[in-house]
């Protein structure tokens, strides 16, 4: 496991990104899009391309390193309805593409009951 906090990409370069803006509001997305750079237009066709799934499913599938890594993510949803934040898992195309319908349903299963627990106060210390 490693956890890194300097890693700085844009949206549509990973696959939790891609939850997060497929989430936005039209305006809000079309606004994005239209400042990405040149060199950002493939990853930017690939999004739109996979936008209507992405939607509808909140998860999203992402490709690095020349097709190395392999990642998945799954938008988290508060109880409201309204996207607040994106899990990722992140590994080797050789160890987890073969996976993928078990992923999404782990994620799917886990992260959607997240949206259904009660947020009580935290005892204080």
């Amino acid at each position: 496991f490693e956890a890194r906090s300097n890693i700085r990409r844009t949206l549509v370069a990973t696959a939790a990104g891609k939850t997060l803006l497929a989430a936005k509001s039209q305006s809000e997305l079309e606004a994005y899009l239209r400042r990405r750079t040149p060199e950002e237009k493939p990853l930017v066709q690939a999004f739109l391309e996979e936008y209507d799934e992405i939607r509808s499913t909140g998860i999203a599938i992402n490709l690095r390193q020349k097709g190395q890594r392999f990642a998945i993510a799954k938008s988290v949803v508060n109880a409201a309805g309204r996207v607040v934040a994106a899990v990722a898992l992140v590994g080797s195309t050789k160890d987890m593409a073969h996976k993928e319908a078990e992923y999404r349903q782990i994620l799917t299963d886990h992260v959607d009951s997240w949206s259904q627990r009660r947020n009580s106060p935290r005892e204080m210390l």
